[in-house]
């Protein structure tokens, strides 16, 4: 008779990708999620989308404050503690320390994926087709979107009337606080990510090593040398952060950029005084010069509850 091979137990514990980060090097926020974990469970469950871990992270400890059943993508604290997200979901997610509450938006028509705010000010953005929700208080208005938007990617501001969105196709749009309009920018790649660069400029990063710094009208395309897609940068100092060619760069905007660290980075993020990186393999925090690394390890029985 032919041997079988007796069947291999599912593993119990899995390396999880961090894919947003807010905060501060000694206390900060991340969404994660493990392919391995939900390949897992797709075996039982061919529903199964992803499972994000919200995970705190206070010094060396790493507390899990939350297991949502669905893919979270866009963080934002607000002023009174409360984190909010939004990603596969019907509106946005408030994550409190006493658990997880979803509050819808009506004829919601898209899948979420940034989010960012001042004060009461909050902005939500999707694709599928493209939309921008703005909240302020507890008011929420779809804001019109010139003709032809598609995908809009991330959103990042420097107060609730000086809003700028960016996604597919290069499209870069500025909110006034009355309407969107679309700007020229030097590029046609999808665009990906966008943060505050110092005082008075934004950051924008995107497909093929696309990196663009300036504000309004006036964007400098910065060369990069790379033909990887720049899917998420961090400010640090006066420095901004990208990954490609299995490294950590960074770059001041007015001299070629340079390798900081050889992390195969595949996400950056930035906190107010420092930087996550991360593969899916394992994540780092980049803060004071140096890498720590951060425990990203779900187990198996972490999925079955959600606080």
């Amino acid at each position: 008779m032919p041997y079988i091979l007796p069947k291999k137990p599912a593993p119990t514990s899995f390396d999880a990708m961090i894919l947003k980060a807010a905060g501060d090097a000694s206390d900060f926020t991340a969404f994660a999620i493990a392919s391995g974990l939900d390949e897992l469970e797709r075996e039982t469950n061919p529903e199964h989308d992803a499972f994000t871990f919200v995970f705190r992270y206070r010094g060396s400890e790493r507390d899990l404050l939350a297991t949502y059943p669905g893919r979270l993508d866009g963080l934002w604290r607000r002023g009174d503690g409360t984190w909010l997200a939004a990603g596969d979901t019907r509106g946005l997610v408030h994550i409190r320390p006493t658990g997880v509450e979803e509050i819808g938006v009506a004829d919601s028509r898209g899948i979420f994926s940034a989010i960012w705010g001042t004060g009461d000010h909050v902005f939500a953005v999707g694709g599928f087709p493209a939309f921008a929700y703005y909240w302020q208080g507890d008011r929420v208005s779809s804001l019109s979107l010139p003709d032809g938007t598609d995908d809009i990617r991330d959103v990042c501001g420097f107060s609730h009337d000086d809003v700028y969105f960016v996604g597919a196709h290069g499209q870069v749009h500025h909110f006034d606080g009355t309407r969107v309009t679309r700007l020229r920018v030097p590029v046609s790649h999808g665009l990906n990510c966008i943060v505050r660069f110092g005082a008075d400029r934004m950051c924008i990063g995107g497909y093929h090593g696309a990196l663009l710094v300036g504000r309004g009208s006036r964007w400098r395309y910065i060369v990069t040398e790379t033909a990887d897609p720049l899917h998420g940068i961090g400010v640090l100092g006066d420095r901004v952060y990208y990954g490609a060619e299995h490294k950590l760069w960074s770059s001041d905007a007015r001299t070629p950029p340079v390798p900081e660290f050889p992390f195969h980075t595949h996400l950056v993020n930035g906190l107010v005084d420092a930087v996550v990186v991360s593969n899916h393999l394992e994540a780092k925090l980049y803060a004071n010069g140096a890498m720590h690394s951060l425990d990203t390890k779900v187990h198996r029985d972490a999925a079955t509850t959600v606080p």
